[in-house]
């Protein structure tokens, strides 16, 4: 309860060995005094003597607190199933079940000054991957699990103020990395090409906390291959799906930003008087392209989904005056679709294309013209993928199930959400304001091999949020 110092600098490394390889993971973080969500929290100290009146030690209220987070630009979950039993993982007896949860592109901004004074957080990180044992409902997992197969953190950086004030740029890492899976001979399930922090800022001068970071992937070249995610358990042949792509992989577009995958944060205060008083919290997530499915039969091959120039972005604004005052949160993804426009029992030439944009105030678009739901029309549309001259076998991309769940159109997809309208408050005294973003589109894909129900894959697009609290 009562420290020899009001902030404490805790640096914890957990170090083992997993199949002859040493591994180690290390965790920073300045502690402080913590945060009351309720206005009028009180810690008035011991408890008094009887009689005696004993002042409060700490209002325990923030003067202020800013928060921008990006839990992720993409996050992705698939699983896997092996026939042969493989004791060195943790599995004595098949099947082999295990699930693989690979997320890129997470920032976070956080600012607070209290009693204890005031404290600036930024933290980057652009690939975090993870693979874990799982197990059949028949089979009891043991009594110690098993360590992961397999995981990465991929360029973190972490800034702190105090005690530092600084600002710069961490050029982390230009190689590739990979999530490999030991039940598969190693077969790669992830890839991430480096990362870039630029535009670090934390600070803390006169009790106007700040922090601020950028990051992208790491690349400079037009038109490389940045990133993937995928499941090589995927029956290529019978899903007529280009065996050397990946399910989806992000490439790079010069012109766009964040180039890759990329996103902002900032926290920031600005002082008491004027026009500009506030405390203010926003981030941007973003890629400029990510190719999902490739179809191919022969030599005809085409991407049959792919989303570019895709961004979310929330911002908040608390001045405590709720006539400027301020919270938004938006989100938008264009999309390209490439399909078989003949049906005829033939693959043809070249694909047909259809674009569109989804948005999260309805104002998409279908083929440049204005669309309140262009998702529903895609899904009317159900684009044709593979032709076959038997009905039976053709392939579109939104898989199709009668009441019973039999399966009356072969599809690549199970469903696509969108989060319309997402949240956004300000209180009634313009003091706190926030906005979320939780995961503006959702795609399900069908699995990917009809032995293989595990192969069915989750990918989540941009989730952010921020908060803004101005107590001054």
């Amino acid at each position: 309860d009562m420290p020899a110092a009001t902030l404490m600098d805790v640096n914890v490394t957990v170090g083992w060995t997993q199949h002859g390889k040493a591994r180690s993971f290390s965790l920073r973080a300045i502690l402080g005094e913590r945060k009351f969500s309720a206005t009028g929290a009180v810690d008035a100290g011991p408890s008094p003597t009887a009689g005696a009146s004993t002042a409060p030690v700490s209002t325990g209220v923030a003067k202020i607190h800013g928060n921008a987070v990006i839990d992720y630009v993409a996050d992705v979950k698939t699983g896997y199933s092996v026939g042969t039993a493989q004791p060195a993982t943790g599995c004595p007896v098949a099947p082999c079940k295990s699930e693989a949860t690979m997320t890129y592109g997470m920032s976070e901004s956080t600012i607070n000054t209290e009693d204890a004074g005031s404290t600036a957080d930024q933290t980057n990180t652009v690939a975090q991957f993870r693979m874990v044992r799982t197990y059949a409902s028949n089979q009891a997992p043991p009594p110690t699990p098993p360590p992961d197969l397999d995981s990465l953190t991929k360029s973190a950086s972490v800034k702190h103020a105090p005690p530092y004030s600084l600002t710069g740029t961490d050029q982390l890492s230009a190689t590739m990395e990979y999530l490999d899976h030991p039940d598969l001979a190693g077969a790669d399930q992830a890839m991430v090409f480096g990362g870039w922090n630029s535009n670090l800022l934390v600070d803390t001068s006169n009790e106007l906390p700040q922090a601020e970071g950028t990051f992208r992937t790491y690349s400079s070249t037009s038109g490389v291959q940045e990133a993937y995610f995928t499941n090589t358990l995927t029956d290529y042949a019978g899903m007529r799906l280009d065996s050397t792509q990946p399910i989806g992989f992000f490439g790079k577009v010069t012109s766009y930003n964040p180039p890759g995958i990329g996103s902002y944060t900032d926290a920031n205060t600005y002082p008491l008087g004027g026009t500009s008083r506030a405390v203010e919290t926003k981030a941007l997530a973003g890629f400029a392209q990510m190719n999902l499915l490739r179809f191919k039969n022969g030599n005809r091959a085409w991407t049959a989904l792919a989303f570019t120039a895709s961004n979310a972005s929330v911002n908040c604004k608390s001045t405590a005056n709720p006539a400027t005052a301020s919270a938004t949160a938006s989100w938008t993804v264009n999309w390209v679709l490439s399909y078989d426009g003949t049906n005829n029992g033939a693959t043809p030439n070249g694909p047909a294309q259809a674009i569109g944009s989804w948005t999260s105030n309805n104002t998409d678009h279908y083929n440049t013209n204005p669309s309140a739901d262009s998702l529903a029309q895609l899904k009317a549309l159900n684009p044709l993928q593979y032709d076959d001259t038997n009905n039976a076998n053709d392939i579109y991309l939104f898989e199709k199930r009668d009441a019973s769940g039999n399966i009356t159109q072969k599809g690549y997809i199970q469903d696509i959400s969108l989060l319309r309208n997402p949240t956004t408050s300000v209180s009634s005294d313009g003091r706190t304001t926030s906005a979320s973003i939780d995961g503006a589109v959702r795609i399900d894909t069908a699995a990917l091999s009809s032995t293989v129900p595990e192969t069915q894959t989750s990918i989540s697009l941009m989730k952010t949020s921020c908060e803004a609290v101005d107590n001054r």
